[in-house]
């Protein structure tokens, strides 16, 4: 079978990369030592969305930036995300409105149910709970 030409965007790739790699890496950039191309970082374990979900429940995060996603409601195991966030030491939620994600502290089923205590959870929004305390973060039972 006669091999086809190489056409297209792909049939550049080794010149587009030695030129991102140069742009990366300036002078050191070599031949000799492929341009830098070991020094790129390489992606390590699980990042999964339930990867990083059971991480957090088993306290190996601190804290988790929350844009575009209510993964309080709406992950594949929500209720097991909810106990996750409790884990955390810092939640940033930023959305246009207040999510169940933000909300989760005060107004969870595991908070109707006593599982997770909103007493200790620091609430920096313009619409603070005033019967809260705002000096700690949610303590799962």
């Amino acid at each position: 079978m006669p091999s086809r030409p190489r056409t297209g965007w792909w049939n550049n790739f080794d010149k587009y990369i030695i030129s991102l790699l140069k742009a990366y890496y300036g002078d050191a950039a070599q031949p000799q030592n492929d341009f830098g191309f070991a020094w790129l970082p390489r992606v390590t374990g699980d990042h999964s969305h339930q990867g990083y979900w059971l991480e957090m429940l088993d306290g190996k995060m601190e804290g988790l930036f929350v844009m575009g996603q209510n993964p309080a409601v709406a992950g594949p195991n929500s209720g097991m995300e909810r106990r996750a966030l409790g884990k955390l030491k810092w939640l940033v939620v930023r959305e246009m409105v207040e999510t169940e994600t933000a909300s989760f502290w005060y107004e969870s089923p595991e908070v109707q149910r006593g599982e997770l205590r909103p007493e200790g959870v620091s609430n920096t929004t313009s619409d603070a709970r005033p019967s809260l305390p705002s000096n700690a973060r949610a303590i799962a039972r």
